[in-house]
């Protein structure tokens, strides 16, 4: 398979929207989380609803993670994207 940089940048185009999409909306889902999580623990040390309930600031904070494995996996497509058109480059060369 000898194809230029360019026909492989051509061809991953999608990956790079997919990665994209995935890193804004894993940023969206962090601050989303993290707002949550802020809300949660004002919440809880206000006392007023009784106990301290751990599994609500937990279910929050498991949010703002799922938001950073989501930016992270966003990433890692665009790193293989890079990855794939340098490689094609390379054998160019």
């Amino acid at each position: 398979m000898h194809e230029s940089s360019e026909a492989v940048a051509g061809k991953t185009n999608v990956l790079s929207i997919l990665a994209q999409v995935m890193t804004g909306l894993g940023f969206v889902t962090m601050l989303i989380g993290a707002a949550l999580v802020g809300v949660a623990l004002i919440q809880e040390f206000q006392g007023e609803d009784g106990d301290f309930q751990i599994a609500e600031v937990l279910s929050s904070a498991y949010l703002l993670l799922m938001g950073l494995f989501l930016a992270g996996n966003g990433q890692l497509l665009n790193a293989i994207r890079s990855i794939a058109i340098n490689t094609a480059a390379m054998n160019e060369k």
